[in-house]
């Protein structure tokens, strides 16, 4: 098990921020809205070698959460399923809003 204090110095390093950047925005949808099971399977196709439990969190969702760079979405489906997680990078936060917006005053529904 990777130590906090190292597994902290970790979220930081720019390999690991670049690295779920560049997954996040290619499988998103058109309101930068990516499921994370996407997420995951990208990243084992780029870096096969990549594992979260290096970076000290047994699961994607708690290192894309630690890292503090996404938005996180948990859906509730219904019917007692477990939540279905959606991430979105905060730098196309305010683009998404302004479109939602936009798409609000034309009379146009949210997507879902």
């Amino acid at each position: 098990m990777v130590p906090r204090q190292a597994a902290a110095g970790r979220l930081r390093d720019p390999g690991v921020e670049d690295l779920l950047r560049s997954v996040v925005k290619p499988v998103s949808n058109d309101d930068d809205w990516t499921h994370l099971g996407g997420i995951r399977d990208f990243i084992r196709k780029r870096r096969p070698d990549f594992n979260p439990r290096s970076c000290g969190y047994p699961r994607l969702m708690g290192l894309v959460e630690a890292i503090g760079l996404f938005d996180v979405d948990k859906r509730d489906p219904g019917d007692g399923k477990p939540p279905v997680i959606y991430v979105r990078d905060q730098r196309y936060k305010d683009e998404s809003s302004a479109l939602a917006l936009e798409d609000a005053q034309l009379g146009i529904p949210p997507a879902q």
